[in-house]
């Protein structure tokens, strides 16, 4: 089991105003406001950043009926059908979660409860972009790591991503899971 933390994040700020609704495919341009507040928000959340991310491979023992993978440390993975099908052949799963921790999603709150929307829609979407670049680091380095030892790899593929509790803390997290073959 590897754990990865203080990864540089790199935020791309044409993606972070894509989540607030401005794109290049819109006719729609944000106003100077937008702007000048999703760079601030941009600056405020390289602050509040704590990112986490942990990853492991795992030897599947096998599969059983109706979608469940059994996994070699005990763990047992549910999936739809078409997921199962891919496993196919598989000997292991590479299975990993990231956080940027909790302190951004406090203050987003903070910000929504004191009427700050822009502010705190800014802010969400700073916090969803830097858990996508992290998680996409993480795997790389997942990645790599198991093709040095020999594996195949296929896309990863995130069969959750959890904003809510955990742990009675509120953290943006993601899940990820690779599947492996010899």
């Amino acid at each position: 089991m590897k754990i990865i933390k203080d990864l540089k994040l790199d935020l791309d700020k044409e993606e972070i105003l894509r989540y607030q609704g401005y794109s290049r495919n819109k006719v729609k341009e944000p106003n100077q406001n937008i702007l000048r507040i999703t760079e601030e928000e941009i600056n405020r959340g390289y602050s509040l950043f704590k990112p986490q991310g942990i990853y492991s491979l795992i030897r599947i023992k096998g599969s059983a009926l109706e979608g469940r993978i059994n996994l070699e440390s005990g763990l047992i993975f549910r999936f739809a059908k078409s997921i199962i099908k891919q496993l196919k052949g598989a000997s292991h799963l590479l299975v990993g979660v990231v956080t940027i921790g909790d302190l951004l999603e406090k203050k987003v709150s903070e910000l929504f409860s004191q009427g700050e929307y822009p502010r705190a829609l800014a802010l969400d979407a700073v916090g969803t972009v830097a858990v996508e670049d992290f998680s996409r680091k993480v795997r790389k380095l997942a990645r790599q790591e198991v093709i040095e030892q020999g594996f195949k790899t296929s896309r990863h593929f995130s069969p959750v991503i959890v904003a809510g509790r955990c742990l009675n803390k509120k953290l943006s997290l993601k899940v990820f899971l690779q599947i492996i073959s010899e």
